[in-house]
C-alpha cells in the first residue's frame, strides 16, 4: 500500500512539474483519460496477448486474454511502463500520460478501485 501512496504522489509531482495537471485538488488526469476509468480494455477487439496499463494502479497492467481483460500485477518495487510493455524497476520508471484504450470497458457498478474497496478486475455486472 505505500508503494501505490508513494507511486501516486510521485506521479502527481511529476506531472505538476511538466505542467500536465495541478494537486489542488487531487491530480487531474489529461483528456485522453476518463476519471474513475482503470483504462479495462475491450479485449474482444484487439489481438490475444496485448497490453494495456491500469490507470488507477502503475503496478498492475490489462493482459488481452482468450478475448478477456485479465489484470496482472508487477513483482514487488516494480512499475508497469507502458512505453515498453513491461514491469521496471521504480527508479527506472518515467511516467507517462495516461489514456483510454480505443475500445473501453465500463467499469462495473458500485466499483471504485481508487479507494481500493475492490478488484475490479473480478468484479461483473
Amino acid at each position: 500500500m505505500k508503494i501505490i501512496i508513494a507511486s501516486a504522489v510521485i506521479l502527481c509531482l511529476v506531472a505538476v512539474v511538466r505542467g500536465a495537471c495541478t494537486c489542488s485538488s487531487g491530480c487531474e488526469k489529461p483528456a485522453a483519460y476518463t476519471p474513475g476509468s482503470s483504462g479495462r480494455p475491450d479485449c474482444s477487439k484487439y489481438a490475444e496477448g496485448k497490453q494495456f496499463p491500469n490507470n488507477n494502479d502503475p503496478t498492475k497492467y490489462w493482459k488481452c486474454q482468450s478475448k478477456e481483460a485479465v489484470s496482472l500485477s508487477c513483482e514487488t518495487s516494480y512499475l508497469y511502463q507502458s512505453s515498453t510493455g513491461e514491469c521496471v524497476c521504480y527508479a527506472n520508471w518515467v511516467w507517462e500520460p495516461l489514456s483510454d484504450p480505443e475500445y473501453l470497458l465500463p467499469e462495473p457498478e458500485g466499483c471504485d478501485e481508487t479507494a481500493g474497496n475492490c478488484n475490479c478486475a473480478c468484479n461483473s455486472k
